[in-house]
């Protein structure tokens, strides 16, 4: 519908609170991960630069959101961010994914990531951390 990759939906649930490290929303088992910020924006302001004939592209709102752990956890390297989100459940759940669903390749954040003119990029990045900031979810920078 968007250009964005649906991902099947899995058996393995989440049961049990985990702890939030700082800077991420409070991850439980029945709070979605964006119910403390609205980013549906996302999908609006990038309609245009994602393909709807082509092979579907990595979600805004996953993509967003793996940029801004990469930013809070200073990680510059997509194949190393993705192995980190990939080591921790907390991080899992934030971006909406099952414990036995894969994430992206790290060349699909990079070509993602490239989509993005730098303005356009960075206008949306600062929105996404800005509405964090504003609940109260980022602090200390």
């Amino acid at each position: 519908e968007r250009g964005c990759k649906a991902r099947s939906s899995s058996p393995i649930k989440w049961s049990r609170t985990f702890g939030s490290p700082s800077g991420y929303p409070p991850i439980t088992s029945t709070a979605d991960s964006t119910s403390y910020y609205d980013v549906d924006f996302l999908y609006e302001a990038t309609r245009e630069l994602y393909s709807h004939t082509e092979q579907p592209s990595l979600d805004p709102v996953v993509f967003f959101k793996l940029v801004l752990v990469g930013y809070l956890e200073n990680i510059t390297n997509d194949r190393r961010l993705l192995e980190h989100c990939a080591m921790r459940l907390d991080l899992l759940y934030f971006l909406g994914y099952e414990l036995d669903e894969a994430l992206p390749w790290h060349s699909t954040v990079s070509r993602t990531r490239q989509l993005y003119p730098a303005t356009v990029f960075e206008q949306l990045f600062d929105r996404v951390f800005g509405l964090c900031v504003q609940q109260g979810l980022v602090a200390g920078l």
